[in-house]
Parts: C-alpha cells; sequence; structure tokens
C-alpha cells in the first residue's frame, strides 16, 4: 500500500486571527497559549518587555508588525501570562531563561496589574483618555482591592448634576437602585467612575473631565506599596488604526499629546505601556516634529515582528511528525537527491520543514509583502495541508509521500488577491490565463501540461516578487523535482529545460538568457511579448479547428463592427433593410438583404421566390446581397431563376 502524507505528519489545529477579546473566552484563552511559537522575533521581544519588568524600570514599547504579522497574539499571550500562570508553560518550554523571569514575576513574589485594550473596538470619535483611564482603574482595583484615586472637575460635576437632576431624574433613580449607591457618592468629584458610568449609559452630551496628573500621582503613590501590584502594565492593540481613524487633526493631537503622557508617566514610576503599530508613529498622521521628538524619547522602544519566520512556524509549530516518520522522510529525502544531485538543501531543514518544499518557505518569504504577512502565510500553509472544501481546497494529506507543497501552489493560493491588486494583475489575466488555454495545443501529453503550468506559476511568483531573484534551470526543476528517471539525474534536468524552450518557441512571454549549458540557461517572464506573434498564433490555431466555421466567426464578430463605411453591425442585427437610391437623375427602391452562408433562411428558396414576386409586382427595383466571407451560396444566380 503507497505510503500518503497522512502516515507521516498531523496537522495541528490553527487559528489564523486572534484578537485581545478572545481573553474572554476560556477555550481560545487556552489556545492561544498554546499555539504560540517562540519565533526569534517573539523571543526578543518578549525578553526586553519581561526583563524591563523584572527591573522595575518603567518604560514604553512600540511593538510594530505589518497587518497579521502576529502582533496581537503576542500582546494577548503577554496579557496571559499576568492573568493565568499555566500561560508560562509553553514559554518556559521553548526558553530556559523564562522559567527566571517567571519567578521574578510571580503574584506572591511581585503583583502585576494589568489592562489589555483592543482599540479596534472603540469608535474613532472616543478620546484615548477617557479609554484608557477607566481600564487602569479597573485593572488595578481587580482582587486586591485597592485602586489609585482620580479627581473630577468639580465645576464640571456640579454642571453634570444640575442638568441630570432637572431633565433625568427617572434615569437617575433606576441607576442609584441598580447600583446601590446615592446621590452623594454618584457627584463625588474624588470618586467620578460611577458618574462616569452613568453618563456613558445614557449617552448624555456630558463627559467628567478627569485630572489626569492627580490619576497619575494617585497610582505612583499606591504601586509597590503593601497589598498594592508591584507594577502596572498597559497594553495598546491597534494603535496606529486608532489614531489614522481620527476625525480631525484636533482629535489626533490631543491622543497623541496623551500618548505622549503616558510615556512621561513611565519613566516615574514601575508603568509598562506597549502599544501595536503596523507601521511608524510617525506616519499614523501629521505629527510636529518636536511632539514627534518627546514620543521618541518616552517610546525609546520599538519591537519589531518582520513576518519572516516561517520556517520556525512551519516546522515547530503547523507541522507534528509521526513516531517513526523520521526514517520515511530520511529515505525521501535520499531518493531526491540521488534524481536532482544539486539539490541544496541539506537533510536536516528538508525533513523539519516536510512536507512543505523549502523553496516555498523561500518565495513566500519574498511575496510576504503582497499577502497579509504572517496570517496569510500560515493560512497557505495549513489549508493546502490540510484542505478547505469551502474554498475548493483539496489538500495533499492523502498524496503519496513524495509529494511536496511545492512554491507554485502560492499562486493558486492567492490568485484573486494578485489579479486585484493594479501592479501584478496582468500576470495572472494575461500570462497565467494565455497559458491555461494554450498549453493544450502546445503539449500532447498531459503529465507535460501539469509540469508546464507549474513552471508558468513559478515564474509568475518569481517576476512579481518584490525580490528578484534569477533561477537557473536546474533550479526551476529542483522547485519542482519532478522526478521522469531515478536511473539518469540528467534527464529530469532536461526535461525541465524542454518544455521551457518549447514553451518560449510556441507560446509567448517567455524570454531566455543563454548560460554555459541548458541547466545554466535563466527562463523569465516579459510582459512585452510580441502581441502581433500572439494573435497570429491565435488565428493559425482558429483556423486549425476542425470545429471551426466562419459562419460563426462572423457571427461572433459583426455586432463589434460599426464603421460608418461599412456599418456590418447593422447588418447583423437587420438582415433585410429597403433602401433607397438615386440613379440617372431617378430615384429607385429595392431591398438590401445580407446572408452569412448557404444555409441562411433568408435566401432558403421560399425566400428568394418571395422576393422574385416582390421584384416583378411592385414598386421595388433592385436587390443588393451582402454576402460573408468564404460564403459559396449562389444566392445571384438563384434570384434570377426564381425570376
Amino acid at each position: 500500500m503507497t505510503e500518503t502524507i497522512r502516515d507521516l505528519i498531523e496537522l495541528p489545529p490553527v487559528r489564523t486571527v486572534i484578537q485581545l477579546s478572545d481573553l474572554a473566552d476560556e477555550a481560545l484563552s487556552k489556545s492561544i497559549a498554546f499555539d504560540f511559537v517562540l519565533t526569534a522575533d517573539c523571543d526578543f521581544a518578549l525578553t526586553a518587555l519581561l526583563e524591563a519588568m523584572a527591573a522595575g524600570e518603567g518604560q514604553g514599547f512600540f511593538l510594530q508588525g505589518n497587518f497579521g504579522s502576529g502582533k496581537s497574539h503576542l500582546l494577548a499571550l503577554i496579557r496571559l501570562l499576568f492573568r493565568e500562570d499555566t500561560a508560562w508553560a509553553g514559554l518556559v518550554q521553548q526558553g530556559r531563561r523564562y522559567r527566571a523571569l517567571r519567578q521574578k514575576l510571580s503574584p506572591e513574589r511581585s503583583p502585576t496589574a494589568a489592562a489589555a485594550i483592543s482599540l479596534v473596538e472603540h469608535a474613532a470619535s472616543e478620546r484615548l483618555e477617557d479609554i484608557v483611564l477607566p481600564a487602569i482603574g479597573q485593572a488595578f482595583e481587580g482582587p486586591l482591592g485597592v485602586g489609585p484615586t482620580f479627581a473630577a472637575d468639580e465645576d464640571a460635576v456640579r454642571e453634570i448634576r444640575a442638568a441630570v437632576e432637572s431633565r433625568h431624574r427617572a434615569e437617575l433613580g433606576r441607576f442609584l437602585q441598580e447600583r446601590g449607591a446615592s446621590e452623594e457618592r454618584l457627584f463625588d468629584p474624588q470618586k467620578p467612575d460611577l458618574l462616569d458610568d452613568f453618563v456613558r449609559g445614557l449617552s448624555l452630551p456630558f463627559r467628567v473631565r478627569r485630572q489626569r496628573a492627580a490619576f497619575f500621582d494617585s497610582l505612583e503613590k499606591r504601586l509597590g506599596q503593601k497589598d498594592a501590584p508591584a507594577r502596572l502594565l498597559l497594553i495598546l492593540d491597534e494603535l496606529s488604526e486608532f489614531l489614522r481613524s481620527k476625525p480631525d487633526a484636533r482629535a489626533f493631537n490631543e491622543d497623541v499629546r496623551f500618548l505622549q503622557f503616558l510615556g512621561e508617566a513611565s519613566r516615574r514610576m514601575p508603568f509598562f505601556v506597549v502599544a501595536s503599530l503596523q507601521e511608524q508613529i510617525e506616519t499614523t498622521g501629521d505629527i510636529d516634529q518636536s511632539t514627534f521628538g518627546k514620543i521618541k524619547d518616552r517610546y525609546p522602544s520599538r519591537l519589531s515582528l518582520t513576518g519572516t519566520h516561517l520556517r520556525e512556524l512551519a516546522s515547530a509549530r503547523l507541522v507534528k511528525k509521526k513516531p517513526g516518520a523520521s526514517s520515511s522522510i530520511a529515505a525521501l529525502y535520499r531518493k531526491l537527491r540521488s534524481s536532482f544531485p544539486s539539490f541544496a538543501v541539506s537533510e536536516e531543514d528538508f525533513s523539519a520543514l516536510y512536507p512543505v518544499h523549502p523553496g516555498t518557505i523561500e518565495l513566500l518569504d519574498d511575496l510576504l509583502p503582497l499577502f497579509s504577512r504572517h496570517r496569510g502565510a500560515v493560512d497557505f500553509l495549513h489549508y493546502q495541508l490540510a484542505g478547505d472544501p469551502k474554498r475548493g481546497i483539496v489538500g495533499l494529506l492523502d498524496q503519496p509521500s513524495d509529494r511536496l507543497l511545492g512554491p507554485d501552489a502560492i499562486l493558486d493560493h492567492f490568485r484573486v488577491r494578485i489579479q486585484e491588486t493594479l501592479e501584478t494583475s496582468a500576470y495572472v489575466s494575461v500570462v497565467v490565463s494565455f497559458y491555461e488555454k494554450e498549453l493544450k495545443r502546445i503539449f500532447a501529453e498531459p503529465e507535460d501540461r501539469e509540469t508546464a503550468s507549474r513552471l508558468v506559476k513559478i515564474l509568475v511568483l518569481l517576476a512579481i516578487s518584490p525580490i528578484r531573484r534569477r533561477r537557473k534551470v536546474s533550479e526551476l526543476a529542483e522547485m519542482l523535482l519532478r522526478s521522469v528517471t531515478h536511473l539518469d539525474a540528467s534527464a529530469n534536468y532536461d526535461y525541465v529545460h524542454d518544455l521551457l524552450e518549447k514553451m518560449r518557441l510556441e507560446g509567448a512571454y517567455l524570454t531566455v538568457e543563454k548560460g554555459g549549458s541548458d541547466r545554466e540557461d535563466v527562463y523569465s517572464i516579459d510582459l512585452a511579448a510580441d502581441v502581433q506573434l500572439i494573435i497570429q498564433r491565435r488565428v493559425r490555431s482558429l483556423l486549425d479547428d476542425p470545429g471551426f466555421t466562419f459562419a460563426r466567426a462572423v457571427g461572433k464578430l459583426l455586432p463589434h463592427y460599426r464603421s460608418p463605411l461599412l456599418p456590418l453591425a447593422s447588418f447583423a442585427s437587420a438582415p433585410r433593410t429597403e433602401r433607397r437610391a438615386s440613379w440617372q437623375k431617378t430615384r429607385r427602391e429595392g431591398i438590401l438583404l445580407f446572408f452569412r452562408d448557404a444555409d441562411d433562411p433568408i435566401v432558403s428558396d421560399q425566400a428568394l421566390e418571395g422576393i422574385a414576386e416582390e421584384l416583378s409586382s411592385t414598386e421595388l427595383d433592385f436587390c443588393l446581397l451582402v454576402m460573408a466571407p468564404r460564403s459559396e451560396a449562389l444566392a445571384p444566380e438563384r434570384i434570377l431563376e426564381a425570376g
């Protein structure tokens, strides 16, 4: 029985979209910790933050990474570390240093108050200060029951109270009853939390204007005291998106100033701010240079998730090898090396990534800027192996064990996205579409057509990649690993060269730079191909088609030919029309007939007899016939005979 990929590996469940809000679900929280892979980027970012927290030195951090690079996953894990001690287990297994950090940051030794805010859940009209301060107050109070106090502006509280008591007495009574509070407690300027909830709950046009300085003064006094947290951690996810969505410059600058204030507060107490950005903070809006300089000083640490850690993800998280699979994978590697001796991948790397072709990871890394970074890549790797019936992805698990996930599958998976992007659209709509139609003409054997199609897709991906790489025939052959024989390795390279050369000569859009040998030739996609040559090939292919008829061609082309000198489109829509002409200074009337072939009903014997009758018995003087090309009907003679 043939060994399959499923016999050698298993695919753990994968979630490609993780948000801070997932922390509210116990099952999702467990998966966040379980799914996390400590890549080099994440290891650096986590170590920098946790070591600073262990040392008690407050600091602001910007976590930068493109959309889908895993920022939210990392932030969710950080929040979990200070909510559930079990979340540390996976980190300790992947890095020994985390054992010591876990002890230093344990709740028993030095508790941490943590507030995690997903700004995507807040409207652009909300002020960052109004979002952050209540979250800090709520997180700080937590199970310890102590928190910083902050005062509201007394004049503002009096103004709100007067308006509420005169216009919203019923709502006020219900709120006080629900909360079990008195009016004195509700309108206490020293404890404005209830009043803030009341105003927000009714969407009243008031804002409890907190005195932020007093709040953070109180916070500084409480941190580190007996029965109080040793430090405070504030997590802000999607900060750049929130800032960019501000309705006007005033709102934007107000939030940026508060961000600056948070950074200043972190310098004087064990207060840590981690905010995620899709780009650098200076590109989120019009920030003046002095403010930008201050923010840069207050947030000196910029942690980056590059999204280029796919090898680690593929080998450590996305694919698990089954017990005993290593010997089969090693045998497969030796077999491939015998067919492709110059295959420059070590057995260790091949085994770690199996059944993903190492070239697939390399090309996917190059193409990440075009896709959704980490998220899109993980989706590709998982579902191309596992399959997804909803998207028509078959999956590879039931394929023979020597079938690898090759680079060409990248184009199949991201085809719609590539075609929707202006800069890359033509490579799919023109080049790939051309060969999908022409390969059957160029190659008689189905296996040749399949391999040629894979080659075209790889060449297209190389052409659209931001990182230009020249691939020799030998390298293209090793990206495919399509072995036609195990007896003569050179035949496997020659086979790929022959396919490429035939497509260049009989197809289009392929160019070649000759090397010292056929294996060293470099083939590439050229969109500026000879269009006339393509048209000639299409016409020749059309004429050679046994099912081709001029009548069918004329029927398709006529509606598009609207020349005023020869209005063929109108002929097609109205094959019989009455015409008037002047001949020898006399006005004459007649009929114009247009027919496509001898079988056209308009020139049937019965129709022609009717026309002959009209010519002899009415005022009609002539009948003009317009025939389609190559029409062999003898309509004029038949009309004369009919008359």
